[in-house]
């Protein structure tokens, strides 16, 4: 065990040596599978499966460290991002101060502060709000005319602010827009492995039954079988376990590295949608905080290729 732990260990002391605590580098740390994994056995099995798990344990860490960063700065920022979003939304002068006492407010008091920000927005109270629902359509369609018509006058008036306002909501869907893109992107991409994975293990399934059908004669035979005979009722049974992890080992292998080479191209674009969050986020609100830490989705990619490179056990029955 203490040979395990060096091993993972000189693996660990090189990425921090090099800087090199990046999504990128703990994918490139991950020892590649043999391809003989349905012959390993003792100290080789043992050693590839310590490794594997001491720098999954590491990544976890690191990403448990990032979660909890993320969520401080969330908590931390909270009163100002929803100050700001309500500003960006129209509502000016709404302070964080604002929003946090809202929390302490009664009823009443909150109803009141409500009724001020949008006689300030919309020129009306929350009762004339209200009152909409009761509007026929056409009713409705009036009041939505009467407010465009009172927005155009504004921005007659305040030009300047009407078009930083329009410059402002225009790069904002553009960031949504990309990022809405991004996400797709990678999401089938991510589908593409999991029915592949699905398939095999559907297929490794039904050949399993088969499989314990061959077996079970023998395992009965097993019980009763003297010293000698046993050695060779063995022998059968890792035989035909061993055929079941030939036929569906070198499948998993295929995928994982198939995976391993998606994750390392896919990177950089997770990058891009951690930075476009932010961006979007401090748009939003006016509020200068990295609320996706650096790097943490690209973790989270390669948490995913760690956890199937810890399984590639899953075929080898003994």
């Amino acid at each position: 065990m203490k040979r395990i732990t060096i091993l993972a260990f000189t693996t660990l002391l090189a990425l921090v040596t090099f800087g090199q605590s990046t999504p990128l580098s703990f994918l490139y740390a991950a020892p590649n599978p043999p391809e003989n994994v349905c012959q390993m056995q003792g100290d080789a099995k043992s050693d590839l499966q310590a490794k594997i798990a001491e720098l999954t344990d590491s990544l976890v860490a690191i990403i448990d460290r990032q979660s909890m960063l993320a969520e401080e700065n969330a908590e931390k920022n909270a009163d100002e991002m929803n100050a700001g979003a309500l500003r960006n939304a129209g509502f000016s002068g709404v302070r964080a101060k604002d929003v946090k006492n809202a929390e302490n407010m009664s009823d009443e008091e909150v109803e009141a502060l409500a009724n001020q920000m949008v006689q300030q927005r919309l020129n009306m109270s929350m009762g004339d709000l209200k009152d909409l629902d009761k509007l026929d359509t056409v009713g409705q369609k009036a009041w939505a005319e009467g407010i465009g018509a009172e927005q155009m006058a504004n921005a007659q008036t305040n030009p300047k602010q009407t078009k930083d306002e329009q410059v402002r909501f225009k790069s904002q869907k553009n960031m949504v827009s990309q990022q809405k893109s991004m996400m797709d992107k990678q999401a089938a991409g991510e589908s593409k492995y999991r029915q592949q994975l699905d398939l095999l293990d559907k297929d490794a399934a039904k050949a399993k039954k088969d499989l314990d059908i061959l077996l079970e004669p023998l395992f009965k035979k097993l019980q009763t079988a003297s010293d000698d005979a046993a050695v060779g009722i063995r022998q059968q049974i890792h035989a035909l376990q061993d055929q079941y992890c030939l036929k569906f080992t070198p499948r998993y292998l295929i995928i994982l590295a198939d995976y391993k080479e998606y994750i390392r191209k896919v990177l950089p674009e997770t990058s891009k949608m951690e930075a476009n969050q932010n961006k979007l986020t401090k748009s939003q609100t006016g509020v200068d905080k990295n609320i996706v830490q650096t790097n943490q989705l690209g973790f989270e990619q390669v948490k995913a290729y760690y956890f199937l490179l810890g399984n590639i056990f899953k075929y080898k029955l003994y």
